[in-house]
């Protein structure tokens, strides 16, 4: 599910930067865009379709407008969508705590109105010119290529994501006859005869109402890799009869108790007596 909109963000950005090796003059790989100054508690907001910005996209060093990459996209093919609607809210800013779950405490309440003064820059306004560079409407010059997040983060996320995929193929590779989960028929539909399923629920149209219920003689010998194959998919799976298999463990009271009477803790002295706990100093 992540991967496509990694790749999607990925790609959006090395076709940034492959038209600021254009505007620049020099190899894809000689572009390295500047880190912007943004604080690590600061949120950066595209100035005009007011969308949150994580990463690469363009500021004026003059009058610090900022605009995202999307946008960008749209300026050069004349059809950018800004928002050109009114925006007012009271916002109650109560510390950088408070914003990552801590208690937090009210530094400071706004009452924000947005005026004709912060929508100076409307679309007709921002221009792209033929090599893909954007002219600021201040006209101090063309928006330059800044960054967020360390060179390359998205594309190095990308590669760790396509090798965690490809680790767990197994999860989007089609299954063959061979391969076919055993508790279903050749159908796609649950094997009623196997008796390794529980049923857990009854809900209509799903497929997830039976949980795998192995022994674990069965996990430990021939059915590993059916144990493997719900396992991966994070499936919920009951394993039977566990105790069988460790001797000297058991829910029994007294079993449980003589264990407990035998503990000896002697980084703090502690041993327990047939009636209560008995702290030795050291």
């Amino acid at each position: 599910m992540l991967l496509p909109h990694l790749k999607g963000i990925n790609d959006e950005q090395i076709a940034e930067k492959l038209i600021e090796a254009k505007i620049l003059g020099m190899e894809f790989e000689e572009v390295k865009p500047q880190s912007t100054n943004c604080l690590p508690y600061e949120r950066l907001y595209c100035d005009t379709c007011k969308t949150p910005i994580f990463d690469l996209h363009r500021s004026c060093s003059s009058c610090s407008f900022d605009i995202c990459l999307a946008c960008c996209l749209e300026i050069r093919n004349g059809k950018l969508q800004a928002c050109q609607e009114d925006v007012s809210w009271n916002y109650t800013n109560r510390g950088l705590e408070y914003a990552h779950g801590e208690e937090g405490e009210i530094v400071e309440m706004t009452d924000y109105n947005l005026n004709s003064k912060d929508r100076m820059k409307v679309p007709s306004m921002l221009k792209a010119m033929e090599a893909g560079s954007i002219t600021c409407s201040c006209g101090a010059g063309d928006l330059e290529l800044k960054r967020i997040l360390p060179h390359d983060c998205v594309s190095g996320l990308v590669k760790k994501v396509e090798e965690a995929a490809e680790a767990s193929k197994l999860l989007d590779s089609p299954e063959t006859d061979m391969e076919r989960c055993p508790c279903f028929n050749s159908q796609g539909d649950i094997n009623m005869a196997n008796d390794k399923r529980v049923k857990a629920a009854s809900r209509e149209g799903s497929q997830d109402n039976y949980l795998y219920y192995p022994s674990v003689r069965d996990v430990q010998q021939d059915d590993l890799k059916h144990f493997q194959h719900h396992w991966v998919k994070g499936e919920h799976v009951v394993v039977r009869n566990v105790l069988q298999v460790t001797p000297g463990l058991s829910w029994e009271p007294m079993v449980m108790w003589r264990a407990c009477h035998q503990i000896n803790h002697t980084e703090y002295g502690i041993v327990l007596n047939d009636t209560h706990f008995v702290f030795k100093p050291n």
